[in-house]
């Protein structure tokens, strides 16, 4: 059985959860849920959930939108980290309430939809195919159903 984290969390109340998730050898925690809500004239307010991915290497799920700078930045730092120690940052699709802060992690590599990239250098990988680009032994990024065309979630063997 295989465990899917998607940082696509619909209907996530404060209330009803715990944010952190220990285990090895990773953990998890949600640093902000996201959100999708509609206005009276229309329009709708949206934002990204932002996830924090750590252990054998650090890895950030979403950066929210560049108005989440500021928090971004404060919620790594509350968690001993600098935006230098992010090894890898999945943007689950190019949406800017998802990949609004990608410039904090120039030494990251960067994961959007099915771009694999360490600077400007852009890796192979097989993910519009269908098939998962692996980060370690216990972590790979998956092509998952979306309302891109090319969204992708973390995938960790149970």
């Amino acid at each position: 059985m295989e465990t899917v984290v998607s940082a696509q969390i619909q209907n996530v109340s404060l209330s009803e959860t715990s944010l952190d998730f220990s285990g090895e050898p990773y953990s998890l925690a949600v640093l902000k849920v996201g959100y999708c809500l509609s206005q009276t004239d229309g329009t709708f307010k949206a934002d990204g959930t932002i996830t924090l991915i750590t252990g054998l290497k650090i890895i950030l799920v979403d950066t929210g939108g560049p108005w989440d700078k500021d928090f971004l930045v404060m919620s790594l730092k509350e968690r001993g980290l600098k935006p230098e120690d992010i090894n890898v940052v999945v943007g689950t699709h190019g949406h800017s309430d998802h990949i609004g802060n990608l410039s904090l992690f120039p030494t990251a590599m960067t994961i959007v939809g099915f771009d694999i990239s360490k600077g400007d250098t852009y890796l192979p990988n097989k993910l519009s195919e269908g098939q998962p680009y692996t980060i370690d032994e216990h972590v790979s990024v998956i092509p998952t159903p979306g309302h891109t065309g090319q969204d992708v979630s973390i995938q960790s063997p149970s």
